[in-house]
C-alpha cells in the first residue's frame, strides 16, 4: 500500500483494524511517562554534583557567619540544620525539618511522593536559597564588604549623637536644611509640567514614570572607498 496517496481517515481506520484506539493512547502515556516522570524537573541536572555542592554548603557554614536580616520564615533553623548534619550532630534528616522557606519551584524536587523531604535535594535547595537572599540583602555576612548589613555603612547611635553638632555646623544648621527642602518643593511643579508634555521623561496614564531609552549614535568615521589606508 502507498501510504503517502492513502487519506488520513483512511489510514487511521487501517491502523485502528489492527490495534484498537484506547491500546495505542495508553501506550502513548506510559511512553510519554517513562520519558519524562511527572515528577521530572530541571533541578535534577544538579544531582550529580549534589554531593559535591552539599559538601561546600557544610564547609562554607563552618567558615563563614550568616546572619538573618529577615526573619519571616524558618530559613536560620535550615542553615543550622545542614550545619548539624555536616559536623556529625545528626545523622538523618528529621521530619520536622524546616520547609517553610522552600519555594513552589523546588516543592516538586525537595519532597517524594509521600511528602517527605530527601537529605542531598533538601541541601541544593538550602544552597540556592543561601545564594538569593546574600543576593537579595535577607542574609548578610557583617565581615564581607558586598554583603554586610545595611546598618555597617551607618552611624551607631552613640557615634551619631557624638557628631551631630559639628555635622548640623558644617550643612549649616537644621534651619539651613528646611530653606533647601522648600527650593526642591518649590521646583515640583516645573518638573510635573515637564512630566506632562510627554517628552523623553514622562508619565503614563496610570502614574509610571517612563523613561525613553537613549539612541545609540553611530560616531564612527565612515570611510570613503577612494580614500588612502
Amino acid at each position: 500500500m502507498d501510504e503517502e496517496h492513502v487519506p488520513n481517515e483512511a489510514l487511521r481506520e487501517q491502523i485502528y483494524a489492527q490495534v484498537p484506539r484506547e491500546q495505542l493512547q495508553a501506550a502513548l502515556t506510559a511512553v510519554a511517562d517513562f520519558a519524562r516522570p511527572a515528577r521530572h524537573s530541571y533541578l535534577d541536572y544538579l544531582l550529580p554534583v549534589a554531593a559535591r555542592l552539599n559538601m561546600l554548603l557544610g564547609s562554607l557554614l563552618q567558615q563563614v557567619a550568616f546572619e538573618q536580616a529577615f526573619a519571616g520564615d524558618d530559613f536560620a533553623q535550615a542553615l543550622t540544620l545542614i550545619n548539624e548534619l555536616h559536623t556529625g550532630q545528626r545523622r538523618k534528616l528529621p521530619e520536622t525539618a524546616a520547609t517553610g522557606f522552600i519555594p513552589t519551584s523546588w516543592r516538586a524536587f525537595v519532597f517524594d511522593q509521600d511528602g517527605r523531604a530527601q537529605r542531598v535535594r533538601y541541601g541544593l535547595c538550602v544552597l540556592a536559597t543561601l545564594r538569593e537572599r546574600l543576593r537579595a540583602g535577607d542574609v548578610v555576612i557583617n565581615a564581607s564588604r558586598k554583603y554586610a548589613s545595611l546598618d555597617t555603612y551607618l552611624l551607631s547611635p552613640t557615634e551619631w549623637a557624638r557628631q551631630r553638632p559639628d555635622l548640623l555646623t558644617q550643612l549649616g544648621s537644621a534651619h539651613r536644611l528646611d530653606e533647601r527642602l522648600q527650593e526642591v518643593e518649590a521646583q515640583l511643579p516645573l518638573l510635573e509640567s515637564l512630566l506632562a508634555q510627554g517628552q523623553d521623561i514622562r508619565l503614563d496614564e496610570e502614574g509610571e514614570l517612563v523613561v525613553t531609552p537613549l539612541r545609540r549614535r553611530n560616531s564612527a568615521p565612515k570611510l570613503s572607498s577612494c580614500g588612502r589606508y
